[in-house]
């Protein structure tokens, strides 16, 4: 008898699993719902920005703001100037966050930024009381925050053969939709239908680790 019940039971939750499974599977009419609404957040993110960039993380430090919050400063070595001319220029610059270095929690909801990684920044202009008093110094001199950060991923080879071409990916948090480009010609395109294209970069052969950032 006992060895009946359990079968019914393990019956009933898998019909439950399987009923919540269906439940939550998302009809092609979401699936395009959600990518026009992400396409969306993206135009207006590059459209009200006053910065966008491609770097290279080269540091980062948490710190203590005015109100006494915890955030984190990260310093990018730029390698591309999508938007922001003459207000940023090549070289290093810092970037705030509300999030954790060493868990890599995000208090704010959004996406994390790792250390050594590289990113496309949609930055804005910091406030004044998100800045803290113990900063590294950098060749650009204003602070920015984040309106969208794209995590750009370099291609996989195996042995000689191409796995995966390089590409990058929108990052999604909380409350903002993520988008993935496959290649980055396909994110550089996307971007150049938005009115931005390279204004000034570094050369290819010139890109080395923190070259610029001061400490």
């Amino acid at each position: 008898m006992k060895k009946i019940r359990s079968i019914v039971i393990i019956l009933l939750c898998s019909l439950h699993c399987a009923h919540s499974s269906a439940q939550y599977k998302l009809t092609d009419e979401q699936r395009a719902a959600m990518q026009k609404t992400a396409l969306t957040h993206h135009q207006n993110a590059l459209k009200n920005s006053a910065c966008v960039f491609e770097g290279t993380v080269t540091k980062q430090q948490q710190y203590i703001t005015k109100l006494g919050e915890t955030w984190t400063c990260t310093v990018f070595q730029i390698t591309k100037i999508f938007k922001g001319i003459p207000s940023i220029t090549l070289g290093s610059i810092k970037i705030i966050t509300y999030q954790s270095t060493g868990s890599m929690i995000v208090s704010d909801g959004g996406p994390p930024i790792g250390k050594n990684g590289t990113y496309m920044i949609v930055g804005n202009f910091a406030d004044s009381s998100t800045i803290g008093a113990q900063m590294p110094a950098t060749d650009n001199s204003i602070v920015l925050t984040t309106g969208g950060i794209i995590l750009i991923q370099s291609a996989t080879y195996k042995d000689t053969t191409l796995i995966q071409a390089a590409h990058a990916e929108w990052l999604g948090g909380f409350r903002n939709p993520g988008t993935s480009y496959s290649t980055l010609d396909i994110l550089y395109a996307f971007l150049k239908e938005n009115g931005l294209t390279v204004q000034e970069e570094i050369p290819q052969q010139q890109i080395t680790p923190s070259d610029t950032t001061k400490h």
